[in-house]
């Protein structure tokens, strides 16, 4: 549940946008139809195929990262793609757009060579080892995950399945420490050229709480309930929620509802709210106290890359309530320490599962 592990679960994302990834090296991940990672209907199509090849995988890089280019503070690192004419040396932003689109392409199991040259309308570019492109742009942890974010949104909406987006992460793990200023990693948003971090990138901050930016604990409560559903529409997911679907629900177990109630008011303390968490919450079916995390999940054995695919349809879902990319990359921080307790820190690094009732 959070944007370092969103980190994986859409790097897609990453690789699409900011001069963040023109050169990933060949030393990525190449998971090239990886079910262990969930990657869809990798028994009867490669994860090539069902981004739709080189020309599917162009176009959702392209769409990512127009998405990208409208948030201010990530736009500011593309100062040399907009300036007319684009300097000597650097690429425009068609020939990022083709150096990832071979990257991705090549790890996802296509034809594609990377590192590569890449040739567009305004010539050919080779494209560059990531460290040395980003590095001197002192890029921070937080513009790093709001760029994960805001391209897991578009993967999303662009209708790529969340296992696939999941598997596509893999790619991006081995990215973040070239992109990322080591002495900026825990730094909140920052736009090209320094100033503050500030609070972690929170948008209107000046005017407004992100309490009541995200409508206090009713607004929190609907964006809670449509995540929920969300999530109960990915079957691996929704095999942890077997009590939940029981009928009548085991004694001591919470149904939906308080379930949802919980991560509101956990969400709500931390955006600001009044709430207070742990806390105990009522319902029609009766009251239920909130638990603790390590309490509730270690014993489900949920995996790293269950927990990443959790992440990015929480992130697609919070974006296609309008919730501002800044805003929904806060909640991240929220959500980033919940995964020790939440992962088994022996599956830690195992792709997408289904509950098992056989496991010790």
């Amino acid at each position: 549940m959070h944007t370092k592990r969103l980190i994986q679960a859409a790097v897609v994302t990453v690789l699409s946008s900011l001069p963040f990834a023109v050169g990933c090296g060949d030393d990525a991940a190449n998971p090239k139809a990886t079910a262990d990672a969930g990657g869809g209907d990798a028994t009867t199509t490669t994860l090539y195929q069902r981004l739709g090849g080189h020309a599917g995988i162009r176009s959702a890089v392209d769409k990512i990262i127009q998405a990208e280019l409208g948030d201010p503070q990530l736009a500011s690192f593309f100062v040399n793609q907009v300036a007319m004419p684009v300097p000597a040396g650097h690429p425009t932003v068609a020939q990022i757009a083709e150096c990832l689109t071979d990257q991705l392409g090549k790890a996802a199991g296509g034809s594609e060579t990377y590192p590569t040259t890449v040739t567009e309308d305004a010539g050919a570019f080779t494209c560059r080892d990531m460290a040395t492109i980003h590095r001197p742009l002192h890029i921070t942890g937080g513009t790093f995950d709001k760029f994960v974010m805001i391209a897991a949104g578009e993967l999303q909406t662009l209708g790529v399945a969340a296992a696939d987006i999941a598997t596509v992460g893999a790619v991006l793990t081995g990215a973040r420490p070239a992109v990322v200023d080591p002495n900026a990693a825990d730094a909140g948003e920052m736009a090209f050229g320094g100033g503050t971090a500030g609070d972690g990138g929170t948008g209107d901050a000046a005017s407004t709480t992100l309490y009541q930016r995200l409508g206090n604990h009713a607004g929190i409560r609907s964006a809670v309930d449509h995540i929920v559903q969300a999530e109960l529409g990915d079957p691996k997911i929704a095999s942890f929620f077997f009590n939940q679907v029981a009928t009548p629900i085991p004694a001591g177990h919470p149904n939906v509802d308080q379930l949802s109630e919980c991560f509101t008011d956990l969400l709500a303390s931390a955006a600001g709210g009044p709430e207070m968490y742990p806390t105990t919450v009522t319902d029609d079916a009766g009251s239920f106290t909130c638990r603790d995390l390590v309490a509730i999940h270690r014993p489900l054995h949920i995996s790293g890359g269950t927990f990443d695919t959790f992440v990015m349809i929480a992130a697609g879902e919070l974006q296609t309530l309008g919730v501002a990319s800044s805003d929904i990359q806060t909640i991240g921080t929220v959500l980033n320490g919940t995964k020790a307790a939440v992962v088994d820190p022996n599956l830690g690094d195992a792709g997408e599962m289904g509950f098992d009732a056989g496991q010790d």
